[in-house]
């Protein structure tokens, strides 16, 4: 891989690091109702990206499905979660779509996976249970089954979008910014309340956050990502793209002054150590789960 490859993949894992930050700091420091910024999101990749949606793609259901598993109601759910969930939590508890994107691989596609991979997927989970196991805590931790479910929902999108050929990046960023609209409208209008408040207290703040998460990390991020992909092997890529949720935790730490106990190193590095046994394997599909999870959000 050349040093410019690599200096591409560090700027992407910090970028695809600074949505998960910038994101808790939009629902939870400005009190951004999270269906609401999710809608505002899309709503600037839809106006950046309008000219690719001239041709539509077929066929257009699986568009609509991933669209709304990864993108719309996907990380309307991570938002949400952003609210109770730490980025240092969020970022590692969104690995679990690495391990389930497996299992369903085996399922659905036919892959073959041997004892390694079978281990660095007990390992994931085990993992991921130490992280949220605070009976404690069991209020604040609603934030992070959402997370949870918003990784898991994305493991799914993947094994769709698989199967989906003739699409390119940017006019899949394009049309699932469109098919994310209404129902994140929907989602704000029932559930939401105080959009217009946030819009006016918050308005230049939140205008930045959202314009750079829906540029840099919506279309420049995962634009680069793909470029990344087309110039090196996907097994040699994916591996480094464990680099994200440890920038996600650097980030967290210092940014939003996450607190990173005991519980949480161990749960994060038995996560990390299976999700990177599980990357190191040949796959066909685990470099779109890498890809993906970080919320297409």
């Amino acid at each position: 891989m050349l040093l410019r490859d690599f200096a591409a993949i560090v700027l992407i894992c910090l970028l695809w690091a600074m949505n998960v930050v910038l994101s808790r700091i939009v629902v939870a420091g400005l009190d951004v109702p999270p269906f609401f910024y999710a809608l505002l999101r899309y709503l600037v990749v839809v106006l950046c990206l309008f000219p690719w949606l001239r041709e539509v793609p077929r066929p257009f259901w699986r568009l609509v499905a991933v669209s709304l598993l990864i993108s719309g109601v996907g990380f309307g759910l991570f938002a949400a979660g952003m609210r109770d969930a730490t980025p240092s939590a969020a970022a590692i508890l969104s690995q679990i779509a690495v391990p389930a994107t497996t299992v369903l691989s085996v399922l659905v596609l036919g892959e073959v996976i041997r004892w390694r991979r079978m281990l660095g997927i007990a390992l994931a989970v085990v993992g991921i249970v130490i992280l949220m196991y605070r009976p404690d805590e069991m209020r604040g931790s609603w934030g992070l089954w959402l997370i949870v479910i918003s990784a898991l929902m994305a493991a799914v999108g993947v094994i769709i979008i698989k199967q989906m050929q003739g699409v390119t990046p940017l006019q899949y960023q394009a049309w699932s910014a469109v098919v994310s609209v209404p129902p994140m409208v929907l989602l704000t209008l029932w559930f939401e309340t105080g959009q217009w408040q946030a819009v006016v207290t918050h308005s230049w703040t939140l205008f930045a956050c959202v314009a750079f998460i829906a540029v840099m990390v919506s279309i420049v991020s995962h634009s680069l990502y793909f470029w990344v992909l087309q110039r090196n092997d996907a097994n040699l890529v994916a591996p480094l793209m464990i680099l994200s949720p440890l920038f996600s935790v650097a980030l967290g730490i210092w940014i939003t002054g996450d607190t990173f106990d005991t519980q949480m190193t161990v749960g994060a590095a038995v996560t990390l150590a299976g999700v990177l046994v599980i990357l190191l394997r040949p796959s066909a599909v685990l470099p779109l789960a890498n890809a993906l999870i970080d919320r297409l959000r």
